[in-house]
C-alpha cells in the first residue's frame, strides 16, 4: 500500500468549483440597482438604480419558488448539504467532459 495504507485517501483534484459566493465568501455595497447602475454606466448605459432596482425585485418575486420553500430557515443548511451530497457536482468526477 502507498503512503502508509493510505491510499484509499488519495483523490483527483476537482476539475470543477461551484461558489455560492454572494453574502457567503463576500457581500454587496449598495443596492442592486446601484450595482447595476454602475456596471451599465461603464458601458455607456445610463440606468437609474432606483428603476433596475425595483425590476430586480419583481423579477425576483415573480421566479419559481426557493427549493425549499415552505421548511424552517434553521433547516435549510442541512437540507442544502444533503441536496450536495446527492447531485451531479458531487459525483462529476464519473461524467465524461
Amino acid at each position: 500500500m502507498k503512503d502508509g495504507g493510505r491510499e484509499d485517501l488519495v483523490q483527483e483534484p476537482p476539475r470543477v468549483i461551484f461558489l455560492d459566493a454572494v453574502g457567503t465568501l463576500f457581500g454587496v455595497k449598495g443596492s442592486v440597482g446601484e450595482v447595476y447602475s454602475e456596471i451599465a454606466r461603464q458601458f455607456g448605459v445610463d440606468a437609474e438604480p432606483s428603476a433596475l432596482n425595483q425590476a430586480f425585485f419583481q423579477s425576483f418575486r415573480s421566479a419559481t419558488p426557493m427549493a425549499f420553500s415552505g421548511v424552517s430557515l434553521t433547516d435549510v443548511p442541512k437540507l442544502e448539504y444533503k441536496w450536495w451530497e446527492r447531485s451531479p457536482v458531487k459525483h462529476s468526477n464519473k461524467l465524461a467532459f
